[in-house]
This record gives structure tokens, sequence and C-alpha cells, in this order.
């Protein structure tokens, strides 16, 4: 009898095995991808505004995180420009690398 009771509580102990909710994994972009995006872009149309190329409102929060590090990189870089006119508005950006020829 006490081996049956003891059998009984080790089984109580044994941990129930629960299935887990299933979920889907996104792929995020990595900031060097967002980076050459951005300077890309950038090159190609010389100014636009921060909005635009984030598609803020539109877009995953991680994702206009990421445009703005990818901002800051390219500034720190030197290769953009950017002003803010007044705070809380839309941030301005600007290539400084135009890759106009020059003649001698």
């Amino acid at each position: 009898e006490n081996v049956k009771t003891a059998i009984k509580d080790v089984f109580a102990r044994v941990p129930k095995v629960e299935k887990l909710q299933e979920g889907t994994v996104r792929k995020v972009v990595s900031l060097e991808e967002m980076i050459d995006r951005l300077h890309e872009r950038i090159t190609q149309s010389f100014k636009m505004s921060f909005k635009s190329f984030s598609n803020l409102g539109k877009s995953e929060k991680v994702e206009v995180v990421v445009s703005f590090l990818a901002m800051l990189e390219l500034v720190k870089r030197g290769a953009i420009s950017v002003q803010q006119h007044a705070h809380f508005t839309d941030i301005d950006m600007e290539t400084l690398n135009t890759n106009v020829p020059t003649y001698s």
C-alpha cells in the first residue's frame, strides 16, 4: 500500500505536458539593409523627408526605429544632412554626394 501511494505521489509531481501557442516569426530588416536602402533612395532623389522614407504611421515601430538609426548613421558618415524646423515636425534629409561630374 505504501509503494502504491508513493508511486501515485511521484506521478502527481511529474510536470504536465502543455501545448504552447504557435506564433509567426517576422523578418526584421537589419540596420545595414536599411542604411543601404536609405542611401540608395536619397542618392536618387537628392532630397526627401524622413516620414516618406520610413512610411511613418504605416510601418511597424521597429522599422521606423531602424530607419531613424540608419539616418543617424548616414549623418555620422557625412553622406547626408538633415534639418528639422521645429520640435515634433518632419525631418528633411538631403544628400551631400550629388555625384555630379566636374570638368577641369
